[in-house]
C-alpha cells in the first residue's frame, strides 16, 4: 500500500496493489475504484466500500495485526483490517486539530504523533482505538511534547536489561523516554533527566562519565527520525550532526558524523536496515549511505576456507581475532559453534556466533581469564557434520 505523493496528486488518496491478484485499487474521500486493464482507465466507485476521511494523507502505518492506519491530514485516521475492509474512523481525542503524521503499534500500546498540534497521544492498551472511547488516553504531562512544537518523528521500543521496557520517542523538542511509569528526557550536557510531576521540573537522573560520549557528539540539534534494529540497539538521526546509537547493553552513547565516518551528509532523513548484508540504511538529501551492523539472514555457503585474523593477535591491547568462512564470511546454516583447544589439547573456550555469522575470540579462557602466549587451535562444526580447523597466534605484551 502507497500512498502518490507526487506534486499534482499527492491529496487525490492513496493507490493499493494486491500483489497476489495483480490488480490496482484506488481509495479516496470518494470511496474505492478499480483499475480498467481494458479500458486503460479508472471505474466508477463501488457503492458499499470504505472511504477515506481526509483526501491529503501524511502518513501510512501498519500495526502488529496487519491492520492499516491512513491518516488524514485534519481529519484523523480510517483504519482498514488486512482486507483492505473497514474498522473505524477514528478522531484522537487528544489533538485538537487532528493533523495527524505518525502511528507506531508497541504490541502494548498505540502511538500516534501529530505536527503543529498537540503533539503525542497514546492509546494505553492493546486493542484498536475507538472514537469515543477517552477511558486509556495517555497525555505526556509535560509541554514538550504537547505542543505545537512537538513535532513527532518516531518511537521505538526496547527491553532494557536493567530497567525494563523503554519507548523512545523523537521529537522536534528533543529525544524522550517512557518507562510507562516515568518519563525521561536524554540531553548533550546532563545524560538523562526525568521528569517530576510534583513540581513540574526536569530533575537530574544520569550524569555523563568523564570520557563517555555525549548524544549527538555534545552538539545541540534537532532528531529527524529513529530507529530499532535487530539487534535491540537504538538509531538517533539529527538535522545537522549525523547521527547517534545507544546500546541499552552497554547503556552507551556512539556518534557517527561527516567528520569521522563517510557520511554523504550531516542531514540524516530516514533509517532503516538490509537483513541480507546486515546494513543500515542511511537516508540523506544528498543520497544513500549503507553501514554494516549485523546480519539476521543467512546466504547459502559451505564451510571452505576458514581463516583468522589478525593472526597473531594481542588480547591484551584490546585485540580480539576473528574467525571466517571465505568467500562468504559467513558460517555455513547449522554451524554448531567454535570450540578454542591450547597444545595440549584441553578445551580452553566454547565460541558463539557474533551477529555478523562469525566467530570472534578475546583471548579469555572460560573462566574469563587471559591466555598465555601460544599456539591455540579452533575446530568448527555443522550439522552436517562438516569440520573446519584452524591455527591462532596468541601473543601477551603485559
Amino acid at each position: 500500500m502507497s500512498a502518490d505523493q507526487s506534486p499534482g496528486t499527492w491529496s487525490n488518496g492513496l493507490t493499493i496493489w494486491d500483489e497476489e491478484e495483480d490488480s490496482w485499487a484506488h481509495m479516496s474521500i470518494s470511496g474505492k475504484r478499480f483499475w480498467n486493464e481494458e479500458t486503460g482507465s479508472w471505474g466508477d466507485f463501488v457503492p458499499g466500500l470504505p472511504r477515506l476521511m481526509g483526501a491529503v494523507i501524511p502518513y501510512i502505518g501498519m500495526d502488529l495485526y496487519g491492520n492499516i492506519f491512513v491518516a488524514g491530514s485534519g481529519s484523523g485516521f480510517t483504519i482498514l483490517d488486512p482486507n483492505d475492509q473497514h474498522i473505524e474512523n477514528l478522531i484522537v481525542s487528544p489533538l485538537n486539530r487532528q493533523w495527524v503524521n505518525y502511528m507506531y503499534h508497541s504490541g502494548r500500546q498505540y502511538f500516534f504523533g501529530s505536527r503543529n498540534d498537540r503533539g503525542l497521544a497514546i492509546w494505553n492498551q492493546d486493542s484498536i482505538p475507538r472514537t469515543g472511547d477517552d477511558t486509556h488516553w495517555v497525555i505526556p504531562p509535560f509541554a514538550e511534547l504537547t505542543n505545537r512544537a512537538g513535532e513527532i518523528h518516531g518511537v521505538v521500543s526496547v527491553e532494557s536489561p536493567y530497567e525494563g521496557l523503554q519507548h523512545w520517542i523523537a521529537a522536534s523538542s528533543g529525544l524522550f523516554m517512557w518507562d510507562e511509569v516515568n518519563w525521561y528526557q536524554y540531553d548533550t550536557a546532563i545524560k538523562r533527566y526525568r521528569y517530576n510531576t510534583l513540581t513540574g521540573e526536569w530533575d537530574r537522573n544520569l550524569l555523563y562519565y568523564v570520557d563517555e560520549e555525549r548524544l549527538f557528539g555534545a552538539e545541540r540539534t534537532t532528531p529527524t527520525c529513529i530507529f530499532k534494529d535487530p539487534f535491540e540497539r537504538i538509531w538517533i538521526g539529527t538535522l545537522e550532526n549525523g547521527f547517534s546509537m545507544y546500546d541499552p547493553v552497554k547503556e552507551r552513547f556512539t556518534n557517527y558524523t561527516p567528520a569521522n565516518s563517510p557520511l554523504l551528509s550531516a542531514h540524516i532523513t530516514t533509517l532503516g536496515y538490509e537483513p541480507t548484508q546486515g546494513l543500515l540504511l542511511i537516508g540523506t538529501p544528498d543520497g544513500l549511505n549503507t553501514f554494516e551492523i549485523g546480519k539476521t539472514v543467512k546466504t547459502p555457503s559451505e564451510l571452505t576456507n576458514l581463516k583468522a585474523y589478525p593472526n597473531p593477535f594481542y588480547p591484551s591491547q584490546g585485540n580480539t581475532v576473528q574467525i571466517i568462512n571465505e568467500p562468504s564470511g559467513e558460517m555455513p546454516v547449522g554451524t554448531r559453534g567454535c570450540r578454542i583447544y591450547d597444545s595440549s589439547g584441553s578445551l580452553v573456550a566454547k565460541l558463539k556466533e557474533n551477529s555478523f555469522f562469525r566467530f570472534e575470540w578475546d583471548g579469555k579462557n572460560r573462566a574469563g581469564t587471559y591466555c598465555a602466549s601460544g599456539v591455540y587451535f579452533f575446530v568448527i562444526a555443522t550439522e552436517d557434520k562438516e569440520v573446519g580447523r584452524g591455527k591462532i597466534m596468541l601473543i601477551r605484551k603485559d
